[in-house]
Formats: C-alpha cells, sequence, structure tokens
C-alpha cells in the first residue's frame, strides 16, 4: 500500500467525503426504517384500525422502502468493505457477526460507532 508524506495510507474512496455522506444519508434511512418497522409491529391493532394512520404508515413505509432499500444495501456493503480493509481497531469476528445477524441495522451500528469516529481523525 502507498503511504503519503506523513507515513498514512492515503485516504481512499471509502474515506472520502463523499462517501461519508452517502453513509451518513444511508445510516439515517436505516435508522429510520428500523423505527418505523418498530412502531408498526408494536401497534399494528391500533394502526390498522385507523384508516389514516394506516395509510399514512404505508406512505412512509413505501418511500422509506423506495429510498432505504438501496441506501441500506449501499451502507451495509461499504461498512463491510471497509471493516476489513480499513479497520485496525475492531474486532472484525464481532462486527462480522453483527453486520450477518441484524443486516442493514449492524451496518447502520458500525457506521455510527466506529467508521464517523474513525474517518473523522483523517
Amino acid at each position: 500500500m502507498k503511504t503519503n508524506e506523513g507515513g498514512t495510507a492515503p485516504p481512499g474512496l471509502l474515506r472520502s467525503r463523499w462517501a461519508y455522506r452517502a453513509f451518513l444519508f444511508s445510516a439515517w434511512c436505516a435508522a429510520l426504517v428500523a423505527i418505523l418497522l418498530l412502531v408498526v409491529l408494536t401497534s399494528y391493532d391500533h394502526i390498522s384500525s385507523n384508516h389514516i394512520a394506516f395509510l399514512t404508515a404505508r406512505v412512509l413505509g413505501a418511500l422509506l422502502g423506495v429510498v432505504g432499500a438501496p441506501a441500506s444495501m449501499l451502507l451495509f456493503v461499504g461498512m463491510f468493505v471497509y471493516l476489513f480493509k480499513w479497520d485496525r481497531e475492531s474486532s472484525r469476528t464481532l462486527w462480522t457477526l453483527t453486520f450477518v445477524l441484524t443486516g442493514f441495522l449492524g451496518s447502520s451500528l458500525y457506521f455510527f460507532v466506529v467508521y464517523r469516529r474513525q474517518v473523522k481523525q483523517v
């Protein structure tokens, strides 16, 4: 791997400002999908009996699904690649299990806990 004058690795695409913004947007989309899913699952009886709430939940779910699905896939792949290519501090086994078992929620958690802190240092 090439290094710059300071002896550190140059920032790659995964550590660029564009990638950070894309991952930030994706992480918030994934978090909103999780919150909506939690609200709908815990109060389904109330929502299904109220037509306006049911329609609102369906429209929000559709919007978040259209935007959130590709964003979550981008986040999942990006954080997984970042974990194995750049991250030297975190437990790869723990985070891999978290990604596999929780899907987009694990990658969103990884973004907020690890990626954001490490990329801000660069």
